[in-house]
């Protein structure tokens, strides 16, 4: 069975919201390689006041071809208002 983009994001969302309990902000890149996919998504760590000093935290998640999680690994943490850095880009395999 092929994946849809869609779909690999929907269960990368599903499995880190479950496995870290706390709620997908966004999906930073979703990329497909030979071995299978490679998601980045940030979850919101800790609500604040004003939105812009949320703390936002960004996990590398990878899948197989069928979209079973292989492995995690959180990446950064920052505020909501900072710029991401490049190194998530790069960590996203671009």
């Amino acid at each position: 069975m092929t994946l849809t983009v869609g779909q690999v994001v929907e269960k990368a969302s599903n499995e880190i919201g479950q496995l870290v309990r706390q709620p997908v902000a966004c999906v930073v890149s979703c990329v497909c390689l030979d071995q299978g996919w490679r998601v980045v998504i940030e979850t919101l760590e800790r609500k604040a006041v004003p939105d812009t000093s949320d703390i936002l935290a960004a996990y590398l998640v990878n899948l197989d071809t069928q979209g079973n999680l292989v492995n995690f690994q959180r990446l950064r943490v920052r505020r909501r208002g900072q710029a991401v850095e490049e190194d998530v880009a790069q960590a996203a395999g671009h």
